[in-house]
């Protein structure tokens, strides 16, 4: 039987949008205003919007709000990038807007997402969980990309798809998977933006690096699924040095770049010490 009932918090909304109630951590860390171009990008890219007039909002504040959209939703992997323009009358501004570029079209959306939907249905049919413990489930989506998932640098597509379908990817793509299979468990889940000081194994790379942070009964952590592909190789290293770990365990190998203040992440998780 489907394990249909650990996929607790996924809907469909509209026509080929997904939606958790668990996806909002960098929204919360924004300012009012930022908090406004977000939602307003928002609504642009899930309606595939060309063009939104922004007012006097600044370039930083769109900024912000733009990475903060896309680290809560690893599900809108169509917008390639936005453009800032800004409009003049009599060689004076008169506003600004924000231009939008996708990459495919719904008709290839729909398809990408029921490949994605029937993915995280096999991911699930194969997750082995010793209990029902919320540190259970992310241990065992964890194993399942790390037993299942190769990394391969060569791979261009850094979006969830990549890894839930095709099974490769970069980091960025093994950290948008990891962040939507949480999600869809009901697991607050953010990506974090960095790079790695040590190379470790395939990565190979002192260059940026995403990993990701999830909350565990009332804690935050560190996961960092592609380092763990790298160490897994090696006899004397173990893949869970990577998996539930504090900040400052994390900044031994990483440094942390990310647009919005990471979650406070004080200790290892406990039954891993």
């Amino acid at each position: 039987m489907r394990k249909t009932v650990l996929i607790l918090a996924l809907l469909i909304l509209g026509a080929f949008v997904f939606a958790t109630e668990v996806d909002t951590y960098c929204y919360e860390q924004l300012s009012r205003t930022e908090h406004i171009a977000y939602q307003a990008i928002k609504d642009c890219v899930t309606h595939m919007i060309g063009s939104w007039n922004c007012g006097s909002m600044t370039q930083n504040s769109i900024q912000r709000a733009y990475e903060s959209l896309l680290m809560d939703h690893p599900e809108y992997y169509w917008v390639d990038h936005y453009t800032y323009v800004t409009s003049y009358v009599n060689n004076m501004i008169s506003g600004h807007r924000v231009e939008f570029s996708y990459n495919m079209d719904v008709t290839q959306i729909l398809k990408r997402n029921e490949e994605i939907t029937q993915a995280l249905y096999t991911m699930v049919d194969s997750l082995v969980i010793r209990d029902n413990s919320t540190f259970a489930k992310v241990k065992s989506v964890f194993d399942y990309l790390v037993d299942n998932c190769t990394y391969d640098e060569l791979n261009l597509d850094q979006s969830l798809y990549s890894v839930m379908v095709n099974k490769s990817g970069v980091c960025a793509s093994f950290s948008k998977a990891f962040e939507f299979a949480m999600q869809c468990l009901g697991i607050p889940c953010t990506v974090v933006y960095g790079r790695l000081t040590v190379p470790e194994g395939v990565l190979g790379t002192t260059l940026g690096h995403e990993w990701n942070c999830v909350f565990i009964n009332d804690s935050w952590y560190h996961v960092d699924i592609t380092s763990a592909l790298a160490v897994d190789k090696d006899e004397n290293q173990s893949r869970y040095r990577f998996l539930c770990i504090s900040t400052d365990e994390i900044l031994k190998t990483h440094v942390i770049e990310n647009p919005v203040p990471i979650p406070d992440c004080p200790n290892p998780y406990l039954s891993l010490q």
